[in-house]
């Protein structure tokens, strides 16, 4: 019994190491068509008529004789391009490599810009050099050496390296990166494509498949290096605390701006209006709206022993701080009695609420 147990235990390893040991780029078993010949014509006998026949089963004679065939075709499917930055998409319309970018939070005022600042890190990163860029429309690289192989794990993977002397199959090429940029500056499109392809090694490659691959491998790179300086970008601020200025609404009125998406203003605000002597009263999350009710400090209106705020010279009652995205940042108007206030106003204030919105936002 325990012989049968080991028996089958060697049976299963035997099976599994075969099985890790399968090139997953090559198809698995036998490829005889590579060796099949067409049959000769049928040889019609004196005062028969040849039937009607058709080439429909005629074995084609490659078109390129470079190309790759039977053991030597690569069976993986194309690499993806994967939008993992926030914001991302693509289209890959017509075996296009491409992928756009909407602007969010976190990204500065300009998309274009800072999907530009990412590429440029790729390219130095990965030793691409750039031959020829006009800022913010095309970059035109350098040679670029790939490679792709299978790992210790058995998956394929696809890489770009600096030296493939010890690499048997190589390809180089270089890369034409296009952006555009939509007229209301709020998202842009890159477009990479593979030129001057030449492949260096004893197996025949798909040129094609090998390019496409190229460009998706390079695409990737650049949408995870947008996420990670997004990321990133996010994650300083929230240590640091949102910034907030004083500026303009859309419709010009004196109002504070906060350097920050809707939804995360909109849950820092009510705590730091409270802690500012702006008692939030009542909201409206639809609206954007705060009613809040003000009272000077130790005034005795709304007071509960010692107040934390200075006092700021304005008015006691009932005041409505009003939220709306202005662009990739919020703007917070102000109103008291049905007017909004002016920027004399907003300067007196500006030093407490600003304090309290930073502190808030590091909690």
């Amino acid at each position: 019994m325990k012989l049968s147990k080991v028996a089958v235990i060697v049976a299963l390893s035997a099976i599994v190491g075969a099985c890790s040991s399968t090139d997953l780029q090559q198809v698995q078993g036998k490829a005889d068509y590579v060796t099949e010949q067409q049959l000769p014509d049928l040889k019609i006998a004196k005062g028969l008529a040849a039937p009607n026949t058709r080439d429909d089963y005629n074995i084609p004679k490659p078109s390129n004789n470079n190309a790759p065939i039977g053991d030597d075709v690569n069976v993986m499917a194309p690499v993806q391009v994967r939008p993992l930055a926030l914001g991302s998409q693509t289209s890959e319309t017509d075996g296009a490599v491409d992928a756009s970018f909407d602007l969010v939070d976190g990204m500065g005022d300009s998309i274009a810009g800072f999907v530009w600042g990412a590429t440029e890190t790729v390219l130095d990163r990965l030793d691409i050099a750039v031959d020829e860029q006009q800022m913010l429309k095309q970059i035109r690289t350098g040679r670029a050496t790939y490679i792709s192989r299978i790992a210790d794990d058995n998956q394929p993977y696809f890489t770009f390296v600096k030296d493939a002397s010890s690499f048997p199959n190589s390809s180089t090429m270089n890369f034409v990166i296009q952006f555009d940029t939509a007229a209301h500056g709020r998202s842009t499109e890159i477009v990479i494509s593979a030129e001057n392809f030449q492949h260096h090694g004893p197996q025949a490659v798909a040129d094609e498949y090998v390019k496409h691959n190229a460009a998706a491998t390079l695409l990737n790179d650049i949408i995870s290096e947008v996420n990670r300086e997004h990321q990133l970008n996010l994650k300083t601020r929230l240590k640091n605390g949102l910034d907030v200025e004083r500026g303009f609404n859309a419709d010009g009125e004196p109002a504070y701006i906060i350097d920050s998406d809707f939804d995360s203003a909109w849950s820092v605000l009510e705590p730091a209006l409270n802690q500012s002597g702006f008692v939030v009263s009542d909201l409206n999350r639809e609206t954007g709206v705060y009613y809040t009710d003000y009272a000077e400090p130790d005034s005795g209106f709304l007071s509960f022993g010692s107040d934390d705020y200075a006092d700021y010279g304005i008015a006691e009652g009932e005041y409505e701080f009003r939220m709306i995205e202005q662009g990739t940042r919020v703007s917070v108007t102000v109103w008291y009695n049905d007017k909004v206030v002016d920027s004399a106003w907003i300067n007196k204030v500006f030093q407490g609420l600003s304090t309290a919105i930073k502190a808030q936002s590091k909690m």
